[in-house]
């Protein structure tokens, strides 16, 4: 029986950039964690600032992440955000 994706939040906000993402495209920001659900926001290629609470999620192998930006609030891939404090992706 599948119940959905499990999110864990790991109380804290973080800054992070967007990382692994071509110069002419734009991260797109989901209104849930699923690639298949609608886009709220585009992050441009070379995005700074990007907060979360590190709030996770792991939908159809891959890990997402609740973030926030310019008012926008919705989920990105992990693999494409990078902290901008220690270097580390925002999860695996």
């Amino acid at each position: 029986m599948n119940k959905g994706p499990i999110v864990n939040n790991t109380r804290g906000t973080s800054l992070f950039q967007v990382r692994n993402v071509a110069s002419n495209d734009t991260l797109n920001m989901r209104s849930r964690p699923t690639a298949s659900s609608s886009i709220v926001d585009r992050i441009v290629w070379d995005g700074t600032h990007v907060s979360t609470d590190e709030s996770t999620c792991r939908a159809n192998s891959v890990s997402w992440v609740k973030v926030t930006r310019g008012g926008s609030i919705g989920w990105v891939a992990a693999r494409y955000l990078q902290s901008m404090s220690t270097g580390r992706v925002a999860c695996k």
